[in-house]
């Protein structure tokens, strides 16, 4: 099933839909960005996504990675936040439909008042770079881990500005241009 075919149900363009149940999500990134994270989530985690399982996503957008977790593991629920509205009001929608109180999503600051409770995981796909302070993001994330919680981590290399230009850098609102391992680690509280 191809990641974010469930959006065919937020159009009543009947091309379109077809396109979407057929293809997708039109972000290609997602297609190649979340089969490791759920290969890691189903086979390598710690966690295993057990029956029980809560998720946070910082930075969850249109809840693509949420709502796809949701449709591979029955159990789950998860919160996600991010600072669009319409994202986050087409993300509800989806969910809603889809997964009626397994999954929530929060138009907020991420470096406001997150939810309490704990989590595992906590996802953190393509957000930090868009982050000012990621060493206070990591330490309040890493507070809200259950007991071998982990928090997983998907941010573009520190060539990403001279693969696809400075410009589009800007534009998509990265400000770090990428990170390597050490770059990441630096960031993992004592």
């Amino acid at each position: 099933m191809p990641i974010g075919s469930y959006m065919w149900k937020t159009t009543g363009r009947p091309a379109k839909c077809a396109f979407r149940r057929f293809f997708g999500t039109l972000d290609l990134h997602s297609h190649t960005r979340l089969r490791p994270v759920f290969k890691y989530l189903e086979t390598t985690s710690a966690i295993r996504m057990h029956s029980d399982a809560r998720v946070l996503e910082l930075g969850c957008g249109a809840g693509t990675n949420l709502l796809e977790l949701a449709q591979r593991f029955p159990t789950l629920t998860g919160t996600g936040y991010d600072l669009n509205d319409e994202s986050v009001a087409l993300a509800t929608d989806v969910a809603n439909r889809l997964f009626p109180t397994r999954l929530n999503f929060v138009a907020a600051d991420a470096r406001g008042e997150l939810p309490r409770g704990e989590f595992d995981p906590v996802l953190l796909i393509d957000f930090l770079e868009h982050v000012a302070k990621p060493e206070a993001i990591m330490r309040v994330v890493s507070g809200l881990l259950c007991k071998g919680g982990e928090v997983l981590v998907s941010v573009p290399t520190p060539r990403f500005p001279r693969i696809f230009r400075q410009r589009f850098h800007k534009l998509a609102g990265h400000l770090v241009a990428g990170y390597d391992l050490s770059g990441l680690n630096a960031l993992i509280p004592n």
